[in-house]
């Protein structure tokens, strides 16, 4: 993998973190504020199947 890749994946990572962590600060204090049952398989499911869609690129460019 070429240098440029290696920091566009960098970036393109961070900024999903960046994103994403507001989102979750958000749903942990709804969390705390309802007091009851969420829905996350709607979360995880999507996170999940990113996650291995990555993992599956990257084993394929091997």
């Amino acid at each position: 993998m070429e240098d440029w890749e290696k920091i566009v994946s960098a970036i393109i990572i961070g900024a999903l973190v960046i994103f994403a962590i507001p989102r979750l600060k958000q749903l942990f204090e709804q969390e705390k504020q309802d007091k009851e049952e969420k829905d996350w398989k709607g979360f995880i499911i999507p996170m999940v199947l990113i996650a291995l869609f990555v993992i599956f690129l990257v084993m394929s460019v091997r």
